[in-house]
């Protein structure tokens, strides 16, 4: 669900500004692999197990992300295993104005669940507009932006997805760390719902180019869809010669 990208001085912190698009730097990739459980209560739970790859092109225009997940989760008796949803996203620079940087991202995900209680059973597309400003300093970032998912073919059994998302976030860099809150309050057009999360993350660089990070995630409106969720992730980041 959440991902990081390195700033480009490395020994200056790491960023979560690529919620909507990654950090515009050129020479970078990255391989991430991460632990996502979602409790609903009851004994109930959605384990995500989560192998990231990324690659920023040399143009530096555009960026490449894969994530092929494996799950686990217990919607009746038995618990069920198997993977997952994968997808795809290209994000796209698109102007830069002095430290704000305006981008386009198109997010594909493909019904490549194994077990019918895994995933969505849907092909969706998911495309975002937004911009992060970068404060001075390296001391963090903002971030604004919308996306927009929809289902379309696939499973007809399947319940259909069509939700608008709104990204405000922030966070806070050090020499060797971070903290931000990271929501994405999302309309669902089905159930004419609101989902509005409280969404911190803080990281820290263990080893060179080696960082450790932990997520909370807890719903603040009724109805809420799930309890809590919390995620622990791996990333080592390679800084490619020119």
């Amino acid at each position: 669900m959440f991902s990081l990208l390195l700033a480009q001085d490395s020994s200056t912190a790491n960023s979560r500004a690529d919620q909507l698009f990654a950090y515009p730097s050129a020479n970078i990739s990255s391989i991430q692999g991460s632990f996502d459980n979602v409790s609903f209560g009851d004994g109930k739970f959605y384990n995500t197990y989560l192998l990231r790859g990324f690659h920023t092109l040399k143009n530096n225009k555009m960026h490449v992300r894969l994530d092929l997940p494996f799950a686990s989760a217990n919607p009746g008796a038995n618990t069920v295993t198997g993977l997952d949803d994968a997808s795809v996203r290209f994000t796209f620079l698109m102007a830069q104005h002095k430290r704000t940087f305006f981008g386009a991202r198109a997010n594909f995900k493909f019904p490549t669940a194994t077990e019918d209680a895994l995933g969505t059973g849907k092909f969706i597309f998911e495309p975002s507009v937004g911009f992060v400003h970068f404060f001075k300093e390296s001391k963090g970032t903002f971030t604004f932006g919308f996306e927009y998912t929809q289902s379309y073919a696939g499973k007809k059994d399947r319940g259909d997805v069509s939700t608008l998302g709104i990204v405000v976030s922030a966070d806070r860099w050090f020499k060797k760390g971070y903290i931000g809150y990271y929501p994405t309050y999302r309309y669902n057009f089905i159930s004419n719902t609101w989902n509005v999360p409280l969404d911190i993350e803080g990281g820290y660089m263990f080893a060179n180019n080696w960082w450790l990070s932990a997520e909370y995630i807890l719903p603040l409106v009724n109805p809420k869809t799930f309890n809590y969720e919390f995620a622990l992730k791996l990333k080592r980041v390679f800084i490619r010669k020119n």
